[in-house]
This record gives structure tokens, C-alpha cells and sequence, in this order.
């Protein structure tokens, strides 16, 4: 399996503070999908949401670029971003083939759907989930705290929430934990690009709390949004415990993994999380570990910036 990613901004190995990300939302900045072509995508959306809780289209921010630690977007819907998954992954749940060629490149290069994507740290360890299986995947893991930016929580009549508080939104969600925006650091704008991967950009942070790491467990499992993962794990961030994941989320080596990892109960990594990894232990350990990781592994291909 591959693993590409495409580097929209690097905010180095420290990363930066949250006040230091700014905004800049163009409501008038969107893309054309032709009619002929809305409308098989509309009947496509239709056709996937029946039947499926788990599939909620709405309002969502559409990232266009990024200028230093200014973050450019405009409207999307989380409908052409999961279209456009099923497209590049040549998925048989949409008939793509349907869409004119205008269409479909609109579809597949035009869409960037932006998401926060959150590490947190506790006592020196980081926190990890297995997510459940859905329709279109079996369990794997991941990082708690992250989900999809919405235009409706995240912005308010065009401007955006400061960042401490867009990063902050899923992770109260899901662990019941606040970021605060002195221990935040934002570390770059990513995404992943292999066919088999969720396929959009997101801010990647790092956030780290006071709580003990038992503690955040005990508010994390009453958090409102817990059910989205089946459990929760918290691996030290040492050199031998980041080797031990990226080796599992590219080889699936389970015997390389950190003990404390529920191996036996998913069957993989998001590509995301691997990216986080490398972010992680950049940060922790160093560069040269860094680098040291992407020359080893060839099926790791990270665009310079």
C-alpha cells in the first residue's frame, strides 16, 4: 500500500500557536459541477444515505490554499467530498462513469473538503482510538478529537471562530476536553492523496492537557460524542513506541507495535494517522529521526514543500 500526501502548508517542526493561523472564507470562491452531472451526483447521494445513519451531507469549508499561516477556503458539502472518495477510489458504490469529463474533473480536483486533525498528549503519552466498522471499512485506528470543519460551528457570517476554538470543537466533542490555546500548536496543513485513504486536507495540532492521561480516559468514555470510537489507548511517545506505529500502519507488523495497542481489534491505520505519527515524532524526537523514517520507508512519499 501506498501512503502520499500533499504539503498545502508546513508550519515546521515546533509548529505554531493557534492565534498565529488566520482565515480567509470566499463565499463566492466555489466550483461548478454541470447540471447534467448534478444531478447524477445528486441521485448517487440519495441512493448512498438510504438506509446508511451514518452519512449526514452539510455545510462544510472547501480549502483553496494557504499563504504562510493563512488558511484560504470557500463553501463545499460533505456530499461531493464523499463522491469524490468513492470517484478516485474507483469505487463500485458510484457509477463515475456516469459524470461528463468536465464533471468529473470538477469533482475530483476542485474539492478539498478541510478537516482538524488533533493529537493529544498526557503525560508524555498520546492518546489513540479504534474507530468502528462501516459500511465501506473495517475498524482502524485513529486520532480522537478530529473530525470535519462545518460552516455552521466553525464560522460565523464569514468569519472564522479563532483557531484554539475550531481545533478545540471536536475534541470536546468526542473526549470531553478543552484546548487550551497555550498549549496548542498547530504543525501544518496536509492531505492525503492514495486512492484508499479518506483523500481530503486537514490542520493538524497537537494539544496538551493538564489531566493525567487516566483522567481524560474516565472523560473521554462520558464525552457526548464517545460512541465514535471503541476504545481508547494511550501510547508513550518514545522513539521505540513511534517506530513500532509507523512499522504497523505500513507493514501491519503487529509484533512491532506499542503493547498497549488493541492490535487484535482493527485491521489498520488511517493514512492520516501515520502522517500524525511522523508530525509527532518530528516534533518529540527530531528531525533526523524524521527524516531517518521517510528514507526507510519508500511507501511513504510526503511532497516537499
Amino acid at each position: 500500500m501506498s501512503f502520499s500526501f500533499h504539503r498545502w502548508g508546513d508550519f515546521g517542526v515546533a509548529g505554531v500557536p493557534p492565534d498565529t493561523v488566520e482565515w480567509s472564507f470566499d463565499p463566492d470562491a466555489t466550483y461548478s459541477i454541470p447540471d447534467g452531472d448534478a444531478a447524477v451526483v445528486e441521485e448517487a447521494w440519495a441512493s448512498l444515505v438510504h438506509g446508511d445513519d451514518n452519512l449526514h451531507d452539510g455545510p462544510s469549508l472547501n480549502l483553496r490554499g494557504v499563504d504562510d499561516t493563512r488558511i484560504h477556503v470557500g463553501p463545499t458539502r460533505f456530499r461531493d467530498h464523499y463522491l469524490r472518495r468513492l470517484t478516485v477510489a474507483e469505487s463500485p458504490r458510484f457509477d463515475a462513469d456516469q459524470l461528463t469529463d468536465d464533471g468529473r474533473r470538477q469533482l475530483t480536483e476542485s474539492v478539498h473538503l478541510l478537516s482538524s486533525f488533533v493529537a493529544v498528549v498526557a503525560d508524555g503519552q498520546v492518546l489513540l482510538g479504534v474507530k468502528p466498522p462501516q459500511a465501506d471499512r473495517g475498524p482502524f485506528l485513529s486520532f480522537p478529537g478530529s473530525g470535519y470543519l462545518d460552516r455552521n460551528h466553525d464560522f460565523r457570517d464569514g468569519d472564522a471562530e479563532p483557531t484554539r476554538a475550531i481545533v478545540g470543537r471536536e475534541l470536546q466533542e468526542e473526549l470531553g476536553v478543552m484546548a487550551d490555546g497555550n498549549r496548542v500548536r498547530c504543525l501544518g496543513v496536509f492531505e492525503d492523496t492514495s486512492p484508499e485513504s479518506h483523500l481530503n486536507p486537514a490542520l493538524f495540532s497537537v494539544v496538551y492537557v493538564d489531566e493525567s492521561a487516566s483522567s481524560v480516559l474516565r472523560t473521554a468514555r462520558r464525552a457526548p460524542d464517545a460512541d465514535e470510537f471503541t476504545e481508547f489507548v494511550f501510547v508513550p511517545l518514545t522513539e521505540a513506541a513511534l517506530d513500532g506505529l509507523v512499522e504497523l500502519a505500513v507493514d501491519g507488523t503487529a509484533t512491532a507495535a506499542p503493547e498497549r495497542v488493541p492490535t487484535e481489534r482493527f485491521d489498520g491505520m488511517s493514512h492520516k494517522s501515520l502522517l500524525m505519527v511522523l508530525l509527532l515524532g518530528r516534533r518529540e524526537v527530531g528531525e533526523e529521526w524524521f527524516d531517518r523514517t521517510l528514507s526507510e520507508y519508500s511507501e511513504i512519499v510526503l511532497e516537499p514543500a
